[in-house]
């Protein structure tokens, strides 16, 4: 996966739209969910760092919050962090294919196992090719999606132990409903998991909890938790603990490039959808569906300029939205997507709301052409 454009330093009055990352914000989060838990953190750093630049945040997650493993989704998500020059332990989520083991050899990458398939797949190689790799087992204890059965732990360790190239490093599952509190199913999941500590002992590392699971409930935490999107200062769901207080690390800012006036009847954007009622001011920001600000937005969705809301006039654009201007408003000036700008914040929550969506659509949709701003 490609990073996209990085930079430290951007003027803001450009004709492109840019995501500043606040990494202080990013620290501030890994420090809330530290003392939360008390546990060892492992981000996860899959789909590009959740749009936030996956090397740039695990440079910084390494560097200065001292974390010993991450988490990614995919091979080539792993290879791209050793290729910057992470040292941590990686984690890979969903495992290799057959011919991507040399790979998780070279580049020595952790590999999860769900199935007894891949579990002998990998055996095989390492005994065939005398190599040894590292591997956490993913069980399944009712999400229902990857991860072997329970009833072949004993199996599984077995295999493992009779295979000198292999290293278990740790045992995980994955929780379905941890957003919601006091959710049974969630309290049999890690019943469930909390069983597996008799088959492979101590001296594994056992971890489930998501970051909603990490907050929520205690008995989920085990030895590591596996936050993402509150590391990255969204909050899973609305109805959330009191007290948890998060940063926002990603503000997206488009400038205005055109303020022109509106009158009334006039039809503004593609199918002409938006009628003005009266004579108005549109602002056209230099910001669309290309950069991941979603077509659904069209005619219900906002951003902020000086402070005040400003709705989208019309069907949203692939590299422009018209919008009402405020009072004063004039080309150059910049508009707040979502995130903060100095006193102001509009949180990405109310964005994936508008659109009919869940806010990790709208950070990991942040097209390559946004440059990130690190701060």
């Amino acid at each position: 996966m490609r990073e996209g454009k990085v930079s430290r330093e951007r003027s803001e009055k450009t004709g492109s739209v840019a995501a500043k990352i606040d990494l202080h914000a990013l620290k501030y989060n890994f420090g809330v969910m530290k003392r939360k838990t008390g546990k060892e953190i492992i981000p996860v750093v899959k789909a590009n760092a959740y749009g936030h630049g996956i090397l740039e945040v695990s440079r910084f997650l390494e560097e200065k919050c001292g974390v010993k493993m991450l988490a990614a989704a995919r091979m080539s998500e792993g290879e791209q962090l050793r290729k910057g020059g992470i040292k941590s332990g990686i984690l890979i989520l969903n495992g290799a294919e057959k011919n991507e083991l040399k790979d998780a050899v070279k580049y020595n990458l952790v590999l999860s196992v769900y199935s007894a398939e891949k579990l002998r797949e990998i055996s095989d190689f390492c005994l065939q090719k005398g190599k040894k790799i590292s591997v956490h087992l993913k069980f399944n204890t009712g999400m229902n999606r990857l991860g072997l059965p329970l009833e072949y732990a004993d199996t599984a360790k077995n295999i493992i132990e009779d295979n000198v190239f292999l290293e278990l490093e740790g045992v995980y599952t994955h929780f379905a409903d941890a957003d919601r509190e006091n959710d049974s199913r969630t309290l049999k999941q890690a019943k469930m998991f909390e069983g597996l500590k008799k088959v492979f002992g101590k001296k594994v590392m056992y971890h489930a909890a998501n970051s909603a699971a990490a907050v929520r409930y205690k008995a989920a935490r085990f030895d590591a938790v596996r936050p993402g999107i509150m590391l990255y200062g969204c909050l899973p769901v609305k109805n959330f603990p009191k007290g948890i207080k998060l940063r926002p690390v990603m503000s997206l800012s488009a400038p205005v490039l055109q303020v022109k006036k509106i009158n009334k009847g006039d039809r503004v954007s593609y199918g002409g959808k938006y009628t003005a009622k009266k004579s108005e001011t549109a602002a056209i920001i230099a910001v669309g569906y290309g950069d991941g600000f979603f077509r659904s937005l069209s005619e219900k969705g906002y951003v902020m300029i000086k402070g005040k809301k400003a709705p989208v006039l019309g069907a949203v654009c692939m590299d422009m939205t018209a919008v009402r201007a405020p009072k004063g408003t004039k080309p150059g000036d910049s508009a707040l997507v979502f995130g903060k700008s100095g006193k102001y914040i509009l949180p990405v929550e109310d964005a994936a709301k508008e659109a009919g969506t869940i806010p990790y659509e709208i950070l990991t949709g942040i097209t390559d052409r946004v440059e990130r701003v690190y701060r």
